[in-house]
């Protein structure tokens, strides 16, 4: 209680405060090192196309033409375990290259590591599957050899694990006419057990909503970054 009244803890107690309250607007209007000039541009044309395919609209985010790679950058390095939050930047890279290669959105592949290990590169499921995208062995085996991989292929590392993994959803893609449910539960079920559904006129749709429900979130927190970021601009 003497404490609570003293007058000069209770000086002290506001300026405190005050200087807790500076720090923090100085953090909020320092630049945060996003090492976009190092990651390849974003096709956004081809972006649209993938959104169009799973989402029907595309997004805010996506329609003003903003730069998406620091979003996915800041996804990484916010969302991998510690001990690979230096490798973000190589991660990012990683993601957007081989999106750009096989004309998928890089939204949508980080919504993939987002169902299937939540970012982590050693998860391992049930079914032995490995690594951010959750391949199975025999896959990623079958995937190296037609992308002619040399070495070791281990899929708990994160550049490995993206490279395989998008070329496989570009494979699904493709055999399932970009119809993006199919592909989507090809990728989890398989291929064969999806065309057995398609037989019974059954579409799957279960992997596929959990997916897209992450790939909405995705979107729209790039998009109330974006409004933050503007907000605090004004208001400056």
């Amino acid at each position: 209680m003497e404490t609570i009244l003293n007058p000069n803890w209770n000086k002290l107690a506001v300026f405190t405060f005050a200087v807790g309250a500076l720090a923090s607007r100085m953090v909020a209007q320092a630049p945060v090192y996003v090492p976009s000039f190092e990651l390849p541009q974003l096709q956004v044309e081809i972006q649209k196309v993938q959104v169009k395919e799973l989402l029907q609209r595309a997004p805010s985010s996506l329609i003003e033409g903003s730069d998406g790679r620091g979003f996915i950058y800041k996804t990484l390095a916010k969302r991998l375990p510690l001990a690979y939050q230096a490798q973000a930047g190589e991660i990012a890279h990683t993601l957007i290259t081989e999106a750009n290669k096989y004309n998928l959105d890089p939204i949508f592949l980080l919504a993939v590591i987002q169902t299937e290990s939540r970012y982590n590169p050693k998860a391992r499921g049930r079914h032995g599957d490995l690594g951010l995208m959750q391949l199975l062995p025999n896959t990623g085996l079958w995937m190296a050899k037609r992308l002619k991989l040399q070495g070791h292929v281990d899929l708990r590392d994160p550049v490995t694990n993206i490279k395989i993994g998008a070329a496989y959803f570009a494979f699904l893609r493709k055999h399932f006419g970009a119809k993006g449910s199919r592909y989507l539960a090809a990728y989890n079920m398989g291929i064969r057990n999806v065309h057995r559904l398609l037989k019974e006129d059954k579409e799957p749709i279960l992997y596929a909503s959990r997916v897209l429900k992450n790939y909405r979130s995705l979107y729209s927190e790039w998009s109330s970054s974006l409004l933050l970021q503007h907000n605090t601009v004004a208001s400056n």
